[in-house]
This record gives structure tokens, sequence and C-alpha cells, in this order.
């Protein structure tokens, strides 16, 4: 890390930033898993809405997670745009699925809004990621 009057130049993917796409690869592995799931579910004619509602959201956040850490390596502007697309479809997929009862624990989605609000507001606040996506 160079120096630049007095501060430091931060850039790359390090940081907080490497552990939000640690974070990104292993919520896309696990939505991809869980999307295999709901389509064996479907197979065996279970033609629930809960299903359906899972599938849906898992084909989202697999798709934009991949996108998203694909954007991150190659350091493309339009990382921010999909990271946070990821993170706004993962709130609304824990808070459509606790208000549909399909959701048990509250815990757990006040997990994934707080996760997720956090990660926004470090994207949005970030040098690192303003020096490594925007500049």
């Amino acid at each position: 890390m160079a120096k630049k009057e007095g501060k430091v130049n931060l850039s790359g993917l390090g940081g907080w930033l490497i552990l939000l796409i640690i974070n990104l690869f292993f919520m896309g592995i696990a939505f991809v898993v869980s999307g295999v799931i709901d389509i064996v579910l479907l197979f065996r004619g279970k033609f629930m809405v809960f299903v359906w509602l899972s599938l849906l959201f898992a084909i989202l956040i697999s798709f934009s997670s991949i996108y998203s850490i694909i954007l991150a390596f190659s350091k493309k502007k339009k990382f921010i745009k999909w990271m946070r697309i990821t993170l706004w479809i993962y709130i609304i997929d824990g808070l459509v699925m606790l208000i549909l009862g399909f959701e048990k624990s509250y815990s757990n989605v006040i997990r994934i809004v707080l996760i997720s609000i956090i990660s926004l507001i470090y994207l949005s606040k970030s040098i690192r990621v303003k020096n490594t996506f925007i500049r």
C-alpha cells in the first residue's frame, strides 16, 4: 500500500472486501444447493408455494452472486451495483419467507437483514471499494 498525502491508499480485493466476497461465494453455493433441492421436490410432486418461491429466490441469488464474484475479480464498476442487488434480494427473501410463515426463526431473518445492511453501508462508505471499482 502506497502512502498518498499522509493517508493510506487502499485498493484491491483485500481487507473487509475479501470477506464480503467470500460470504458472497458461500451464499451462492448455499442457494445453488437450495435450488437443486427445490427442483428435486418439484419432480417428486411437491408443488407448494414455498417450493416455488424458494426456487425463485435460489435462482436469483445464485445468479447474482456468481455474476457479482466474476465482476469483483474483474474489478468492474458494475460489481457494486450487482452486489447491492444480491444483498437486497437476500433481504427480501428472508422477509418474504418470514411474513408468509415459511421461515420460523426471527433470529435468522434478523441476521440476514443486519449482515446485508452492514454490507450495503460498507459498499457505500469504503475507500477500498471506491479505489478498486470507481476510480
